[in-house]
């Protein structure tokens, strides 16, 4: 099994099993899964290895991860793929939330910005 196919399956499991929670609950629940759901990403992106560092920030909507790279295509790409892997746990939240890359070896700006929808 390749890595990349490990991963995958990895993030789907986590996120799989982090949804579970208030599946069977009426729709007065779910706004406050709805707002925890970012939160849950992190733990998801950190166990299948595609960030070092996550942080939600949620009043700005915002979530920044660091990747251990200093390439701005390597962040693009990672923006690209953390940001398709997640479109199940921002789907549903009020506003549009914002990923941005960044590299421990580069602090002045972020190597890559995207939305989360």
């Amino acid at each position: 099994m390749t890595r990349a196919v490990l991963m995958q399956t990895t993030l789907a499991l986590l996120l799989a099993v982090s949804g579970c929670d208030n599946s069977d609950r009426g729709s007065a629940a779910q706004a406050p899964a709805t707002a925890s759901a970012m939160p849950k990403l992190c733990p998801s992106l950190l166990g299948a290895g595609l960030a070092k560092q996550c942080k939600v920030n949620g009043r700005d909507r915002l979530v920044e991860v660091t990747i251990d790279s200093f390439d701005d295509q390597a962040g693009r790409d990672a923006c690209a793929e953390i940001a398709a892997k997640s479109a199940g746990q921002a789907a549903g939240l009020s506003g549009e939330w914002k990923l941005q890359v960044y590299s421990p070896y580069r602090n002045d700006k972020p190597l890559a910005e995207c939305w989360l929808r």
